[in-house]
């Protein structure tokens, strides 16, 4: 997560806060398969769940065996994305996050520290319907239909593309609703 500065992964739902290494320790003997799949995004274990460690929720519980740390400095993409998309926006220009997943929501409660940037982002959009008309915890943007970012986006405006795994399929998408002079920021 560091090494990809993945600082939206830093989240109570998600589970990827071991190393390669420290994952297979959860376990007595070496598991079967370990790798990475979705881009590095995310990281998986094949192991016999009989096989767990005896001692690990001891260890988990060992207090002297945390760290406290700041995600700023763990993160220093951070800022420097805000400051991005703050320069790439334009004076009459409005922001908006494709992805209205993890990515997206952690992003933008980074984001709503920066009042400058933050007023100026109007709507996450999301395929997923059952996400329509609601909005996003932390940061309480509003989350809607790309039928209805197609009618609410203009030229100029800026796109933040939450997961760069999807790029190819949000610019194809805006080509065909004819809105390809947006500024695409991948997050």
């Amino acid at each position: 997560m560091i090494e990809n500065q993945a600082f939206s992964d830093i989240t109570y739902e998600h589970v990827n806060y071991f190393t390669p290494r420290a994952l297979a320790a959860l376990f007595e003997s070496a598991p079967r398969q370990q790798g990475t799949c979705f881009g590095g995004q995310y990281q998986y274990l094949l192991a016999n769940l009989a096989e767990l460690s005896a001692d690990f929720s001891a260890r988990y519980e060992d207090d002297c065996l945390w760290e406290a740390l700041a995600i700023g400095d763990l993160f220093p993409v951070i800022a420097a994305r805000l400051a991005l998309v703050e320069a790439a926006a334009g004076a009459d220009s409005r922001v908006f996050v494709w992805g209205a997943a993890t990515k997206g929501c952690m992003f933008l409660v980074h984001a709503s520290e920066r009042p400058v940037l933050f007023d100026r982002i109007s709507a996450a959009v999301d395929v997923n319907p059952r996400k329509w008309n609601r909005f996003l915890p932390g940061s309480g943007v509003p989350i809607v239909s790309p039928k209805r970012f197609f009618q609410l986006a203009k030229a100029g405006d800026v796109l933040l593309v939450a997961n760069p795994n999807y790029r190819s399929e949000i610019e194809a998408t805006l080509a065909s609703a004819g809105l390809d002079a947006l500024t695409l920021i991948d997050l």
